[in-house]
């Protein structure tokens, strides 16, 4: 029964009349409707403008059919002869032209012959679902509205799997076949349009192929629609929870599900966001792409808990069918944290080709330029893993506590070589994700971030040998609260690190925002050793680029960098809880470690939040939005690690003005 793309198009003109009439109106003699339906239905069967045959009137009148109920059996026969010629119209056959045998698989029609089966579809799903259809007209069919959503769904699968079909080459009489796998204008537009009546559900019965899918393949821009409206709605929310919203929002939870189910569309995915974010340097950027990887990796984990059945989850395919190009790389920097894992992160980095210097031809320079910093590069992917750069951080200035800890987890090896080393890989890796490009500028760096880490030990142990001449080592896990460093100490040590980065910098440099969030290491690995005071001036840099130098610790700045402060929060909060996850073997460590860094940061965090709720709607984006996704993400905060905040009036205070906040 495979049908041509005129007599498909015939069938919808059909569908679509006799739909019209479900919009007429109300006619107030009964008997009149049911002449019209009748005589409607009657034409219809007959195939004869001007047929007098009268016995299918008289039959139906005696049988007391209403007049819904003969449209909805005309409509629905309709829709399911439709469904029945797209589905037969795939086929795969041999045809002999000028002696030549071709294979045809797919639909008997073009890909531009598809903007006229598409223009003709979204008139019929208008009318089943936009415009009323039966639910305003069969009123007293209680199932009729379930129909339209049956029949509607029914036709959209089966003209989405036709157009994903459609041949790609055009076809004629005595003409070898051409290619033309462009789409049409009216066809893109008609595909965008389509998008509106897809399920939003990650079901899949009978193990289809999700639709969502299928248009991508049609046409790339609706995946990059789709990407640059999470985006949007990302940047847009600075406190909105990545990860939760990948979870729970189902438009969003669909688009990761459908990328799971492609590897080579996750891959053009990666391609596109990174292209973005060389273009642009945008820190949503970089955090969007690096949360959809880790998202990609949890499904994989575990597909039922994301909505997929079993028998999918088998079938789903391993972590290096999406990332082709570094396997090794990607196991490494998905597994856990340590010493031997980090040194072989830097012996995969110091095996690759790099560029040393510029000179007059360029060419060679340029294409090896591109190859370190594309989506296949290694740089790229280790910048989706942001828990090593701030191991890395926290190694830099790490004492021998820190370093033993991660590195007992190895292989016993001496605590000498321990620290010598850590500080000096640390500095390496952290250079190559600032500038993978220039060799030489990576060395200045290197020497720069070693100095600094160098003086950063210094001014530590001179602010404590003012304080007691003899200090005992202090565990990790313990907090000591007379061991705090001098403020007006830190101000000067952040004057120095900031100068040392002005000085050794590049211009290809992939910003300064990278190199600000490297003193996070010290609220990171000494989180039991600073001072909420010196917190707050390490969280204030890495978050504003500035050195808060003032003795009211409320003075945080504009609304703007409020906001950025608190974000900063809430995402290294993120990355502290991952990291505690891989680097402690007991669990109430784990904790406490999360715990530590809560206290410290605290005191920051509530005065952004006190100066977002003083801010007018309307400075910063949509006010009631981002005060509500505050909210949220203050609540998830409050449970994270211990109950150390159970009975704190400081939050309670907060949540209590921003709750007001909402309320007014």
């Amino acid at each position: 029964m495979s049908g041509t793309i005129s007599e498909i198009t015939d069938l919808f003109s059909r569908l679509a009349t006799d739909l019209e009439l479900l919009n007429l109106p109300e006619i107030n003699d009964r008997q009149q409707s049911l002449d019209l339906s009748i005589s409607k239905i009657n034409q219809s069967l007959n195939l004869i403008d001007h047929s007098h045959n009268t016995v299918l009137d008289t039959l139906l009148s005696l049988m007391c059919y209403t007049a819904p109920q003969v449209f909805e059996s005309t409509i629905e026969y309709l829709v399911n002869t439709i469904v029945a010629v797209l589905s037969s119209s795939v086929a795969c056959e041999v045809f002999r032209i000028q002696k030549s045998e071709f294979l045809r698989i797919g639909c008997g029609f073009s890909c531009q012959d598809s903007a006229s089966l598409l223009e003709g579809s979204i008139d019929i799903l208008a009318k089943l679902r936009g415009n009323g259809g039966f639910k305003e007209v069969c009123i007293s069919s209680l199932h009729s509205y379930d129909d339209a959503e049956r029949l509607s769904h029914l036709l959209v699968t089966a003209v989405v799997k036709s157009v994903s079909l459609a041949s790609l080459f055009l076809y004629g009489q005595d003409m070898l076949p051409i290619l033309d796998e462009r789409l049409s204008d009216s066809s893109s537009s008609h595909v965008a349009d389509l998008l509106k009546y897809l399920p939003n559900d990650v079901s899949f019965k009978d193990e289809q192929i999700p639709l969502r899918l299928l248009l991508w393949n049609v046409d790339p821009m609706i995946l990059k629609n789709d990407v640059s409206r999470i985006l949007q709605d990302y940047t847009c929310r600075p406190f909105l929870s990545c990860r939760m919203e990948f979870y729970h929002r189902m438009d969003w939870r669909m688009i990761v599900v459908c990328l799971v189910l492609s590897p080579t569309i996750f891959i053009e995915t990666c391609a596109l966001l990174h292209k973005w974010f060389l273009l642009t340097g945008s820190a949503s950027v970089l955090d969007l792409q690096s949360q959809l990887i880790s998202t990609l990796l949890d499904v994989l984990s575990r597909p039922m808990w994301w909505g997929l059945s079993e028998k999918i989850g088998l079938k789903l395919s391993f972590p290096c069918a999406y990332f082709p190009h570094d396997p090794n790389l990607l196991k490494t920097l998905s597994g856990p944290l340590s010493c031997e894992a980090f040194q072989k992160l830097l012996a995969y980095h110091m095996d690759k080709p790099k560029c040393r210097h510029r000179s007059s031809e360029a060419t060679a320079i340029d294409v090896l330029e591109i190859s370190l910093i594309n989506y296949k590069s290694p740089w790229a992917l280790a910048m989706n893993f942001p828990d090593w750069f701030f191991l890395a951080s926290s190694l830099l200035f790490a004492e021998k506590d820190f370093v033993n800890h991660i590195c007992c987890k190895d292989k016993q090896v001496d605590d000498n070589e321990h620290v010598c080393c850590s500080a000096g890989q640390a500095a390496r890796y952290i250079t190559w994700l600032l500038n993978p490009i220039n060799e030489h500028n990576q060395e200045l760096l290197c020497k720069g971030l070693t100095r600094i880490s160098e003086t950063w030990v210094l001014k530590k142990f001179s602010s404590q040998a003012s304080c007691v001449k003899k200090v005992k080592k202090a565990k990790l896990y313990k907090d000591t609260n007379n061991l705090e460093y001098d403020v007006k100490t830190i101000q000067l040590w952040l004057r120095e690190f900031n100068d040392m980065y002005i000085e050794c910098r590049d211009s290809n440099s992939r910003g300064n925002l990278l190199f600000r969030r490297i003193p996070l290491g010290i609220v990171i690995g000494f989180s039991g050793r600073v001072s909420e005071d010196e917190c707050l001036l390490l969280l204030h840099y890495a978050a504003t680029g500035k050195i808060w130098d003032s003795g009211s610790s409320t003075n945080l700045g504009q609304g703007r960098e409020a906001v950025a402060g608190a974000g900063l929060v809430f995402y290294l909060s993120d990355v502290v809880e991952n990291m505690s996850d891989s680097l402690f073997d007991e669990p109430d460590t784990a904790t406490s470690f999360v715990s530590r860094f809560k206290l410290r940061a605290s005191r920051y965090l509530f005065n952004c939040v006190k100066r977002i709720i003083k801010m007018e709607n309307g400075e910063e984006g949509d006010g009631f939005i981002m005060l509500r996704d505050l909210q949220n993400r203050l609540m998830r905060w409050r449970c994270l690690g211990l109950e150390v905040f159970k009975g704190s009036s400081d939050l309670d205070n907060v949540l209590a003005a921003l709750h007001h906040k909402l309320s007014s």
